[in-house]
């Protein structure tokens, strides 16, 4: 099944304890792994799940969660998919994503405040699909320059559905 890997390490900010696990799903026309890493800052989680190509065993992508526990999230703080491997694996580290928030605390997965169109879009379907919700917008004349009232962040469902596609 999972095998489990403990390091130690200490770090300007704060002592990191890392386990690893990794697990076998299958993908739409290829295989891949997906392995989570976690970490501890203070008192709060940071997550890494990568996606690994089964047949190479190169990372094709990965998602960054960090755990909020005055909200009761994991929030994503990063998303990166390999050019070659766009279609598909952002949707499925999404998906692993929200289930392991779920599994792991019984938290709601969120979205940075930090949009890229293509996570803009993800979001906004999971919205009309009624999936997610926004909870929070954006205030005039913000820092950002973003249209008033536009969503800011987004949450998703919980318990989050098996499927987002």
């Amino acid at each position: 099944m999972a095998s489990k890997k403990r390091t130690s390490r200490k770090s300007a900010k704060a002592r990191r304890r890392s386990s690893r696990r990794s697990g076998d799903i299958a993908a739409v026309g290829a295989s891949l792994r997906f392995e989570t890493e976690i970490g501890h800052v203070f008192h709060e989680e940071e997550v890494n799940i990568r996606a690994i190509d089964g047949a190479t065993g190169k990372v094709v992508g990965s998602i960054l969660l960090e755990e909020t526990k005055r909200e009761r999230t994991y929030q994503v703080a990063q998303i990166y998919v390999s050019g070659e491997w766009r279609r598909g694996i952002a949707t499925q580290l999404w998906e692993q994503s929200a289930a392991y928030a779920w599994q792991r605390r019984r938290y709601a997965l969120a979205s940075d405040v930090r949009l890229n169109s293509q996570a803009r879009g993800f979001w906004e379907k999971q919205v009309r699909l009624g999936r997610a919700r926004c909870v929070e917008v954006w205030e005039p004349d913000n820092e950002e320059d973003e249209p008033a009232g536009g969503c800011r962040q987004y949450i998703l469902q919980t318990p989050p559905p098996l499927s987002l596609r």
